[in-house]
């Protein structure tokens, strides 16, 4: 009978029994029906349990709760026996089935090698044969190389002989000569002799040899024409192969030009798209480049990196085209580095059959310290370039200083885009080319076309970083020159069709001597200057102070510091 929870608190209320707690459920269970037992019996008869007893069912609660515990370790010991049991049988098929898969392999390799030993076996065979056969044609052509030998040994003895005959009947020619006959015969006789001569001297020619047999028997001098074995040997064909070769020679040599037309026509081309820094890089590429190459440049000023990488259209391209870019200068502190990269992979799945020219970030002067940052940023763009088969870095940084920049230290003057142009062109063709053109020179009447090695070139620019008065001169004597395209002569400006850059990159020209007026002894200005101050002819603005230095213009430039890192 199971005891309610209220009967189980009045028996811990009422006896001792809070040792039962340790045992097991089912023991506390029992231990508590058997206490409700006795204290009912207890009630009713009114007696008094001993203390022998209550120990002795102690100790039977003990032994039985033992017991339950033995129990549940065989338990566990049975379920852990069961599962080993089960772990070893599945090994035991997994083994099985890994032997039966051995055993199949090791069928299939015994099998193969006994097919690769038979095969090994016909081929060792055929080797032998082989070698047998080749054992048996080298000795036949160890017989017949002793038959050449003795062969030749006999031909070269009757080489000599034929010779010592050859001198015999010379001798007796010339004993038998008349010295009054001029007769055709003798001479004739001569030169069978000699060709004879010749003849036998080379035995070796494919040319048709004789031999000669005198009749001693008989009384005239005839010659007998006898062929020998060369003759009698058949001509050899012709050596194919070398009239081909001589066929080939000559094609090459009337058509040497067409290959390197095709291969020109294929990879002269180039197409630069940038900033505002290819804006006149054009004229100066052409001038570097090769006379055939054809260029074409095209400027977006102000676009950044990603604006100029999607305006780019190579399938507008002809094949094998170099594409060259720049482009960068407008991201500096404006565009982060995940973004530029992200460009650059863009360009790359774009350009994937192109040759393409990374012209990485020029440096700039306009900001402290910022040309720093720039080599930071051009090292890691070109470390991630790399992966790229066809990207090219051209680093602007190893070629350009502060002297090849105009005067907002950001865009470059005459100089920088020379050295740009030249680096570019270097670096794609792997040869500068200083192509010269023809100029038209006039002087007085006469009017000659020469060849310049130093040329003008179609953009001239200015270097205004120090804005001052230009010098001018007046004279009583002579008009006003000013350093204007229209006063000067023709062969110190430009054509008259050349496009003129914009007004902060021009070059004042100045002009010829010729055109200022004669100097005057000191002595006689001295002169002038102690008699009466006099007030003189010429007019001078401010002298023109000489440039700062570099270092000057670093401490004088305000540089503004900048707000952002690179990313």
């Amino acid at each position: 009978m199971t005891l309610s929870r209220n009967q189980v608190l009045h028996l811990k209320r009422n006896m001792d029994v809070e040792y039962l707690k340790h045992f097991n459920l089912d023991v506390q269970t029992s231990a508590y029906e058997i206490y409700h037992e006795l204290h009912s019996l207890k009630e009713l008869n009114q007696i008094e349990l001993p203390e022998t007893l209550l120990s002795k069912i102690s100790e039977v609660l003990n032994t039985f709760n033992e017991e339950i515990q033995k129990n549940n370790d065989l338990k566990t010991k049975s379920q852990n026996l069961t599962e080993l049991l089960q772990k070893e049988v599945q090994q035991k098929t997994f083994f099985e089935g890994k032997f039966n898969q051995e055993r199949d392999n090791n069928a299939v390799i015994s099998n193969q090698a006994d097919t690769d030993e038979k095969k090994f076996k016909d081929q060792e065979t055929q080797y032998k044969t082989e070698i047998i056969r080749l054992k048996q044609t080298g000795l036949k052509w160890k017989v017949e190389n002793d038959d050449m030998k003795t062969e030749k040994e006999r031909l070269v003895a009757e080489n000599e002989n034929l010779k010592k005959k050859i001198k015999k009947l010379e001798e007796n020619m010339n004993r038998k000569e008349d010295p009054d006959e001029t007769t055709n015969k003798p001479s004739e006789k001569k030169k069978t002799v000699m060709t004879l001569h010749e003849e036998i001297l080379n035995p070796n020619t494919t040319t048709h040899n004789t031999s000669v047999k005198l009749n001693n028997d008989s009384s005239s001098d005839d010659i007998s024409i006898i062929p020998t074995p060369a003759q009698l040997r058949t001509p050899a064909p012709p050596n194919t192969s070398i009239l081909n070769q001589t066929a080939q020679n000559n094609t090459n040599t009337f058509n040497p030009s067409i290959h390197d037309n095709l291969s020109s026509n294929l990879k002269n081309r180039l197409f630069v798209l940038g900033d505002s820094h290819c804006r006149y890089l054009e004229a100066d590429l052409k001038k570097y480049a090769n006379p055939e190459c054809r260029i074409n440049c095209v400027a977006m000023p102000g676009r950044k990196l990603h604006q100029i990488v999607s305006a780019l259209k190579p399938d507008k391209l002809t094949p094998d085209t170099n594409i060259c870019i720049i482009a960068g200068t407008n991201d500096v502190f404006q565009s982060t580095y995940d973004s530029m990269i992200k460009s650059y992979d863009l360009l790359f799945n774009k350009c994937k059959n192109f040759k393409v020219f990374v012209v990485l970030i020029p440096p700039r002067y306009d900001v402290r310290r910022i040309s720093s940052h720039i080599v930071n940023l051009n090292c890691k763009i070109k470390h991630y370039l790399t992966k790229y088969p066809n990207f090219t870095c051209v680093d602007p940084n190893n070629f350009l200083n502060i002297y090849s920049y105009s005067d907002d230290c950001v865009h470059l003057n005459r100089k920088g885009i020379s050295m740009l142009c030249k680096s570019i062109i270097g670096k794609i063709y792997n040869k500068i080319h200083y192509n010269v053109d023809n100029r038209t020179r006039d002087s007085g009447t006469h009017t000659s076309t020469m060849h310049y090695n130093r040329v003008v070139p179609q953009h001239t620019y200015q270097y205004t970083a120090y804005t001052r008065n230009q010098i001018r001169r007046k004279h009583t004597q002579q008009p006003q020159h000013t350093f204007s395209r229209q006063n000067v002569a023709k062969h110190h400006t430009l054509e008259a069709d050349a496009p003129l850059p914009p007004a902060l990159m021009r070059t004042p020209i100045p002009p010829p001597l010729s055109m200022y007026p004669p100097l005057r002894h000191h002595s006689i200005i001295q002169n002038q200057s102690q008699q009466t101050p006099i007030q003189p002819h010429h007019t001078y603005s401010a002298h023109r102070k000489p440039p700062p230095t570099y270092r000057d213009t670093l401490i004088q430039r305000n540089f503004p510091c900048p707000l952002t890192t690179l990313v």
